[in-house]
């Protein structure tokens, strides 16, 4: 299959998701990057000013889907990444195109949570220091 590269940065430039490309593996590819970084110079949910450390999410779970898209993946900061990933928090964009978080049904217990966020800060803190 033939990709045609500058239609598809033209659409990261102007926003137009019309060009899609998936990914074989679950790490988004280094095209996937760049189409991200202009489509969310900030982070993805609507009124975070967050511009720096933003971290690449699949808004679907990769486990459920086992392909990555540039139309299921966002940039988040950090304090979003981890409750989603961590407190159960979702990801909801409205038809007006803004996104929220929106709590769990069931919170995590937060002793394990946080263990976790705490772990998870310590491994980016451990990479930014590399």
């Amino acid at each position: 299959m033939h990709i045609d590269y500058r239609a598809w940065l033209h659409g990261a430039v102007t926003g137009d998701e019309r060009c899609e490309i998936e990914g074989l593996g679950r790490q988004p590819t280094a095209l996937q990057r760049t189409y991200l970084q202009a489509r969310y110079p900030t982070c993805a949910v609507t009124g975070c000013p967050n511009t720096v450390q933003l971290e690449i999410d699949h808004t679907v779970e990769w486990a459920e889907t086992h392909h990555t898209t540039v139309t299921e993946l966002c940039r988040l900061c950090g304090q979003h990444h981890d409750l989603k990933t961590f407190h159960g928090y979702t990801l909801r964009t409205d038809p007006d195109g803004t996104t929220s978080m929106r709590p769990p049904e069931h919170p995590p217990a937060g002793r394990r949570a946080d263990r976790q966020a705490k772990a998870r800060r310590q491994r980016q803190e451990h990479r930014d220091a590399s």
